[in-house]
Parts: C-alpha cells; sequence; structure tokens
C-alpha cells in the first residue's frame, strides 16, 4: 500500500495534481504547468499545504513520502519537469555532486574556466577586447557594452579570471 501524499489524497485532488502537467513521451520532460517558484520547481497545494510537484510526482512513484533530508533531484536538470523518470531521490550531498559533475555550480570539479565554463557570458575575442580597451574607457561603459559587470570587468584586467588567456 502506498503512502506517498497524492495516494492519501482524493481522486479530485490527484486529477487536479495531473491536470497541471503537460504528459509527453515517457523519456521527455513533463512539464509543470501550474504555478512555480522563482527557481521553476512547480508548487501544488494540497489542502493549507503548498508541495514542490516534483516531490509529489517521486513520492507517487516511490509509493512513499520522500523523508525531510531527501531531495526530488533531476536527471534532466530542468526544474519544471516532473516526470517521474526523469527524477531520483538524494540527499543534498548527493544532489550537490551531480550538480558539480554536470558543471552546474559555481566551483567546478576539475575547474572549467574560459571557454569551457558553461556560464561564460564572454568569449575569448570579447575578453582580449576588453582588455585592450583598459584606459581607453570606464570599466563601467565597457561592462555596458558587453553586458556584465563592472566586477567582472575588474577580474579579467587583474587575471583573477580568463588567466590563461594573454
Amino acid at each position: 500500500m502506498a503512502h506517498d501524499v497524492l495516494s492519501r489524497s482524493s481522486d479530485s485532488v490527484r486529477s487536479r495534481f495531473w491536470a497541471k502537467v503537460d504528459v509527453r513521451a515517457s523519456n521527455d520532460c513533463w512539464l509543470w504547468t501550474g504555478t512555480r517558484s522563482k527557481k521553476q520547481y512547480g508548487k501544488f497545494k494540497i489542502g493549507s499545504s503548498c508541495y514542490i510537484a516534483g516531490r509529489l510526482s517521486l513520492g507517487a512513484e516511490l509509493g512513499r513520502d520522500l523523508e525531510p533530508h531527501e531531495f526530488a533531484c533531476h536527471h534532466c536538470d530542468n526544474p519544471p519537469c516532473v516526470n517521474p523518470n526523469h527524477l531520483f531521490a538524494g540527499s543534498q550531498l548527493e544532489n550537490m555532486a551531480d550538480a558539480v559533475k554536470k558543471g552546474r555550480t559555481h566551483r567546478w570539479s576539475g575547474h572549467r574556466a574560459g571557454i569551457d565554463n558553461p556560464k561564460a557570458r564572454l568569449t575569448e575575442g570579447n575578453v582580449l577586447e576588453i582588455r585592450r580597451l583598459r584606459g581607453l574607457e570606464t570599466a563601467k561603459d565597457i561592462g555596458l557594452r558587453f553586458g556584465v559587470s563592472i566586477g567582472t570587468i575588474h577580474d579579467i584586467y587583474y587575471q583573477r579570471t580568463w588567466r590563461k588567456l594573454s
């Protein structure tokens, strides 16, 4: 017998939950179409309690509530996805290790810098141009031109970032 929140809920609550999911093929992301958090995770209210939609979907698949220390982690790295085939239960440590392995954190294992950094907003050409403009324009103006902060410009000037590019 399943003990997860959705299984304990009425048919109307389960129907209301799945009506907010764009169900597609089993290997595709099933996007939450209801209310989302600022980080785009689905939110679902049952009575006066609000739940993260991915936790409910995974709990229904596992047939149990996730423990308070467990996260509904995404294989697909897509926060609004509630496809149970894309979710796995993991601790915060396991979730962070997964994020590091996939390059979704500020500091990567193996340190992928410069253009190899998946979050890089600048190209090598941009960085060389920024260094060329040093002293000719203000850091503020250069930052506005390239869509980055003054701090990023200074990091490039003083080689705190993009060190390997000279």
